[in-house]
């Protein structure tokens, strides 16, 4: 629920040890002009050095689905920064906002390194 979300939130904000956020709503691109480029350039004056997209999803047979072709929009992206204060500094200077290409995005805390 929102209680234990906002607990985990609070959990890695202290945690040294965490230097990635969560960005949510690249779904909200239908351009896909939201690349990992794109983000790189936007969050790079954040400290962030690298961007992840979750990895594609395969079926239960291991194989991929069949509209490979279109491959889905993944709705969210990891960012990485060289420290956690740096992550955490980006999270506070957008509260946890931010427009890329147009595009409104969330941020918080990655509850997994």
């Amino acid at each position: 629920g929102d209680e234990e979300e906002a607990k985990r939130q609070a959990f890695e904000a202290s945690n040294p040890d965490n230097c990635s956020l969560f960005l949510h709503g690249l779904h909200r691109d239908p351009g896909m002009t939201l690349t990992m480029d794109a983000l790189m350039d936007a969050f790079r004056t954040f400290g962030c050095t690298g961007v992840r997209f979750p990895k594609p999803k395969t079926n239960r047979n291991g194989g991929h689905y069949q509209n490979q072709q279109q491959q889905q929009q993944p709705s969210f992206a990891f960012l990485d920064f060289g420290t956690h204060d740096e992550a955490s500094q980006c999270l506070a200077d957008l509260k946890g906002e931010a427009v890329v290409r147009n595009v409104m995005l969330t941020l918080k805390w990655s509850s997994s390194p």
